[in-house]
């Protein structure tokens, strides 16, 4: 697509998605077709009538009512009397968008004229005022109009002055769900999850409304916006999915063996080795407990420190008997254990050594280690799915028989008392508490799984290649890979 993109929406009907570009003038629509061919996704509409000869400057946001009519916003009017609202029919054969004036800026309906015509929604039919209506926000205006019936003969506005300046709305549909908001000040996504009342309208006020960011919600009688989120930058788009939420969380990292960290949905990128020379290859990647940092360690046990990750010591400079093959962090605090290939596990911050197989190499490599939850324990796991507990950790159990590929990680569930393996080949091996939420062993893998990451419930996991493809189980939710790119190092270790 060419140009800004403000106005989005899903027109599920006909399985694509519209959207304008640059809204203050010259502006335009595109349609994507998800499931088409590469060639064939993206459809450029040119307007009718450029919306500039009309008196307006361009269209803004778009949406699609009950009734499957399209709207867009007629956004930056440059005289009174511009459309505020257009009906749009689309001709994907010709390329065009035809535009029809819904109402005017200037409306006689209206107590003033709008200056400002900005994000639009369709109230939904739990509303106790308003339902199947087409909302218009005046941002600038500080106003809202509801338009019953759009775009027919027997159609009434209904305006509604609100408390300040909003830039995106959304309305609960339902009891349960999560309400995500943009917030374009961070660059961030922001999930907020609980119960609603089905009807409400949900706004967000920019900070640069002249009031501190925050997130509310509108009397649609008085038009009082109540804040119920705040200490937002400059929050703009809002989208309530409605259902049980995921317990997050939101996003992953994922690590490549050159120091490269890619970040995906709420997970924030702090820093990577990528474009270092490094001694060793990177083997491993831990999260801080508060998911504001996160730590890299080579092969040579070097330790590499980013966000609030902090630095407790590395065996960078020490000679090892074998490379180090894997780290944890424990979820209380800032406590660190390596594990090396023959078992010998290392600690640093306040963690502390419960024992090794240093002295008893095994049989097969080890490959993982996995802190209990209270820190006093561990376990480590080798390539034949072998597992031994240290300190506290409890014998849960070992894989048994032979492995159609080796384990290659490991990961424990938040209580302690039960650990998921998996094996290069997407296998998932339970034990304890853990619940199997699927695996990827009857795939055809593109390239060998290296990684799991469980989710905060537990009732699900990412399982993470070393080409950086992720696949996602139980309530683990996707939020993008690597698998399409060229990487200059395989992924070897991932953490959210």
């Amino acid at each position: 697509m060419v140009g800004k993109c403000d106005g989005l929406t899903a027109d599920s009907a006909n399985n694509r998605v519209i959207l304008t570009v640059n809204e203050d003038s010259h502006s335009s629509m595109y349609v994507i077709h998800p499931s088409a061919p590469p060639a064939a996704q993206l459809v450029h509409l040119a307007y009718s009538v450029d919306p500039v000869t009309l008196g307006g400057g361009g269209t803004d946001d778009v949406v699609i009512d009950g009734s499957g009519n399209i709207f867009t916003a007629g956004s930056n009017p440059a005289v009174p009397g511009a459309p505020a609202l257009y009906l749009v029919v689309i001709n994907e054969g010709t390329g065009i968008a035809t535009l029809t004036s819904v109402f005017a800026d200037n409306n006689p309906s209206l107590p003033i004229t709008l200056t400002d015509p900005d994000s639009l929604s369709v109230v939904p039919a739990s509303s106790p005022r308003f339902a199947g209506d087409v909302m218009v926000d005046s941002q600038g205006d500080s106003t809202v109009v509801f338009v019953a019936n759009a775009g027919t003969l027997g159609q009434t506005l209904t305006s509604l002055t609100i408390g300040t300046q909003i830039d995106g709305a959304a309305w609960a549909t339902a009891t349960t769900g999560t309400l995500l908001m943009v917030d374009a000040g961070t660059n961030k996504v922001t999930p907020m999850s609980g119960s609603f009342m089905p009807g409400t309208l949900f706004v967000s006020a920019p900070n640069d409304s002249g009031v501190a960011g925050f997130v509310g919600t509108v009397s649609l009688t008085t038009g009082t916006i109540t804040p119920v989120a705040t200490g937002f930058s400059s929050p703009k788009g809002l989208l309530l999915i409605p259902g049980t939420p995921n317990p997050g969380p939101y996003g992953y990292h994922l690590a490549a063996a050159d120091g490269g960290v890619f970040s995906f949905g709420d997970s924030t990128f702090f820093g990577s080795m990528g474009g270092t020379v490094l001694n060793r290859p990177i083997v491993g990647m831990a999260t801080t407990p508060d998911r504001q940092g996160y730590w890299l360690v080579a092969s040579d046990g070097g330790v590499f420190t980013f966000g609030d990750a902090g630095f407790f010591g590395s065996t960078g400079s020490l000679k090892l008997n074998a490379p180090i093959v894997g780290m944890t962090a424990t979820a209380d605090r800032p406590r660190l254990l390596l594990v090396a290939s023959d078992g010998g596990v290392f600690s640093f911050g306040d963690a502390h050594s419960f024992g090794s197989l240093g002295s008893n190499r095994p049989a097969q490599p080890v490959v993982a280690i996995a802190s209990t939850a209270d820190a006093k324990g561990y376990w480590v796991v080798t390539a034949s799915g072998s597992v031994t507990p240290f300190g506290d950790a409890q014998t849960l159990g070992s894989v048994g028989g032979t492995l159609n590929k080796p384990i290659v990680g490991m990961a424990a569930t938040n209580d302690g008392r039960g650990y998921w393996l998996v094996a290069s080949d997407g296998g998932i091996f339970t034990f304890g508490d853990a619940v199997f939420s699927g695996s990827a062993g009857s795939i055809a893998l593109n390239r060998p799984i290296v990684a799991i990451v469980p989710t905060a419930s537990g009732n699900g996991y990412w399982l993470v290649a070393s080409d950086g493809g992720v696949f996602s189980y139980g309530d683990a939710s996707f939020f993008g890979s690597t698998g399409g790119m060229k990487l200059n190092a395989p992924i070897v270790g991932a953490g959210t």
